[in-house]
């Protein structure tokens, strides 16, 4: 999988949408806002963002995303993976926005 960039060109959005592609290779683009992995997610609940919100919060490049809560409370059981109709692994995702809040 080749990272596509942006749809809309913003240079701040391509730099952090890139950054998180670059540490997990998990195309953020793909995704279709279906909402299957928060339906899934066992801690969607106690979450101030879900998991599709997070995906698309990467998709526009908000870095924003890297102080919620809620990927810290993500524990990694792939259930949203497992679900995801274009098969994006939002573990990855949200594993490699930890290392981005933990670098900073």
């Amino acid at each position: 999988m080749v990272w596509r960039g942006t749809l809309i060109g913003d240079i701040m959005k391509e730099d952090f949408t890139k950054k998180v592609y670059d540490i997990c290779r998990e195309d953020a683009e793909l995704c279709i806002a279906c909402g299957r992995c928060s339906a899934v997610c066992p801690f969607s609940d106690l979450m101030d963002v879900k998991p599709h919100q997070i995906i698309h919060m990467v998709r526009i490049g908000d870095e924003s995303v890297v102080d919620t809560n809620a990927i810290w409370y993500c524990v990694s059981c792939l259930a949203c993976t497992q679900r995801c109709p274009r098969e994006i692994n939002i573990t990855a995702i949200i594993e490699a926005l930890r290392l981005i809040n933990l670098r900073k």
